[in-house]
């Protein structure tokens, strides 16, 4: 039983609520206190927009294997698949936000890591987006 604890760990980790973010990413909500200039927050939806598809592909991948360990499919290749899934999507979002940052200032990236720990826990590493999130 033991055994079967550790891998179910990470799944509470990426089954926390996400905030919404209307624009397409936790900097442009921040786009205000970061200082972003209009150039800024134009590539930023624009970046947003370039990969809105291989994100809900990612998330799409994400919702259909926790859909599968819910429904009680075989728990070991459920769980397989839903690792897969995880990384997949962690994959995309750090990709994403790497992307994001480097349209930033050094001193609006400084101004941004400050931000994000008042952003919740549902920002850290591990987390990811809940199944039932649209």
């Amino acid at each position: 039983m033991k055994t079967l604890l550790l891998p179910l760990m990470p799944v509470a980790l990426f089954a926390q609520p996400a905030p919404h973010h209307p624009m397409g990413s936790p900097i442009l909500h921040h786009a205000k206190d970061l200082g972003l200039s209009e150039a800024q927050v134009a590539q930023l939806k624009a970046q947003a927009e370039a990969r809105k598809d291989s994100m809900r592909s990612a998330h799409e991948g994400f919702r259909s294997a926790m859909q599968q360990l819910h429904q009680g499919a075989d728990r070991d290749a459920a769980l397989g698949q839903l690792q897969t899934a995880a990384g997949t999507l962690r994959e995309v979002m750090k990709k994403a936000m790497a992307e994001d940052l480097a349209l930033l200032t050094p001193e609006q990236q400084e101004k941004f890591k400050a931000i994000k720990p008042a952003m919740g826990p549902h920002h850290g590493r591990n987390r990811m987006p809940h199944p039932a999130e649209g």
